[in-house]
C-alpha cells in the first residue's frame, strides 16, 4: 500500500496492514478477516516498486498469486487504479481482483443497500486519484 493511501485510510480511522515482498502470504492467511487492497500507486515506490515493470516479475507473480489465493479463501480483493495506461501486467494483476477502484457503474448497487465503509472510503480515494484532488 502507497504511504498516501495508508495515511488517508488511518485519517478515516481505518486500520491497515502493509504485506512486504516474501511475507504477503504469511500476513493474509485463510482465516484473515479483512480486506485485500491492491494499490497501483505502491507499484511506483517502497517495496514494491516496478511490481508493473519487465524486471518486477517475482514481486508481480507473489501479488497475483496473493489476489487468487485471497478470492479463493472468500477475502475480497479491490484494486485501486490510476490513470495510467494498463500494461500487462497490470492487466493481469486486476484480473485476480473482485472490483476494481474507482467503481463508477453505481446502478450495480441495490437501491437504499447499505454500502461498506472501507468501499466508500477506498472509491472516494481512488476517484480523488484519477482527478487529481487527492
Amino acid at each position: 500500500m502507497s504511504t498516501k493511501l495508508q495515511r488517508y485510510l488511518e485519517s478515516h480511522k481505518i486500520l491497515t496492514q502493509t504485506a512486504l515482498p516474501g511475507l504477503s502470504h504469511e500476513l493474509i492467511t485463510d482465516s484473515f478477516s479483512g480486506i485485500v487492497v491492491i494499490d497501483r500507486g505502491a507499484f511506483q515506490e517502497g517495496a514494491w516498486f516496478s511490481t508493473v515493470e519487465e524486471m518486477g516479475a517475482r514481486l508481480r507473480e507473489e501479488v497475483y498469486e496473493l489476489c487468487r489465493k485471497s478470492r479463493t479463501n472468500g477475502i475480497p480483493v479491490w484494486f485501486i487504479d490510476s490513470s495510467e495506461t494498463d500494461n500487462y501486467p497490470v492487466k493481469r494483476i486486476k484480473s485476480a481482483c473482485d472490483a476494481v477502484l474507482p467503481y463508477v457503474n453505481n446502478e450495480d448497487f441495490e437501491e437504499g443497500a447499505p454500502v461498506n465503509a472501507e468501499f466508500q472510503y477506498l472509491n472516494l480515494y481512488a476517484t480523488g486519484i484519477l482527478e487529481g484532488t487527492i
